[in-house]
């Protein structure tokens, strides 16, 4: 056996050590990426939204493709393709924006009077739904082959693309001092690398917890073996 498959070897029973030690005395986390474009409106995602009156509120069919609009009180940023909308029972996935959609000069899909989309050339193309006045005005989907009929049923719940399960546990207070973590609002996490695609965790990336709080990375750190990452020390606020 090579030196190399050696290391490799005993690098990737260290990360499955690691993981499994996380998964039977940690708890399951939600490492959130979170992205941004480039421009004075980041139409930031996983977008900020309050599902308390999230609706839809058109639905269409055009060449196979489905289509529906969203409105509610707060909702800001971007969906993209594979993130996923609970409609009354029906499980929608995003779907990348089709290039045949008219869109504004910032990328925004054109409506008409029935709030359906306008089809033609787009002044800015992208694959990603871009939200207006707390509404997202053509968010293409599947899941569903009669859009019209969730006219007026409310978004339950949401899930994102950028969302990974993950298994690790919060650090002490000690622990963190020791670590030259010194802020008093904020938390030390150590989380398990298997699985954690590069490059998450980042700075601004969240952490969701069990009971709901959510916690934005101020700084990683990482443990690894021969460039095989077993472990990440992370601290958020």
């Amino acid at each position: 056996m090579s030196s190399t498959l050696k290391c490799y070897s005993r690098a990737q029973y260290v990360q499955d050590r690691v993981a499994g030690r996380m998964q039977s005395r940690g708890e399951e986390i939600i490492l959130r990426a979170v992205s941004e474009l480039a421009g004075p409106e980041p139409y930031r995602n996983p977008p900020d939204l309050s599902l308390s009156d999230l609706m839809v509120i058109a639905g269409s069919v055009t060449g196979g493709q489905a289509f529906i609009a969203i409105s509610g009180t707060t909702v800001t940023g971007r969906l993209v393709p594979g993130d996923k909308l609970m409609v009354n029972s029906s499980l929608l996935t995003v779907m990348a924006m089709p290039p045949t959609v008219m869109t504004d000069g910032d990328g925004i899909p054109l409506t008409d009077i029935a709030g359906n989309p306008v089809f033609g050339t787009p002044t800015v193309t992208f694959t990603d739904t871009l939200s207006r006045d707390n509404g997202f005005p053509v968010v293409a989907v599947s899941g569903t082959t009669a859009p019209a009929s969730l006219i007026g049923k409310r978004v339950i719940r949401t899930n994102y693309a950028a969302d990974l399960a993950v298994y690790g546990y919060q650090l002490s207070r000690t622990k963190m001092w020791a670590m030259g973590w010194v802020e008093l609002d904020s938390i030390g996490v150590m989380i398990a690398g298997k699985g954690v695609p590069a490059p998450q965790p980042k700075i601004n990336d969240q952490l969701i917890f069990a009971g709901g709080d959510i916690r934005s990375i101020m700084s990683v750190g990482v443990q690894s073996l021969n460039g095989v990452n077993f472990s990440f020390q992370i601290q958020a606020r």
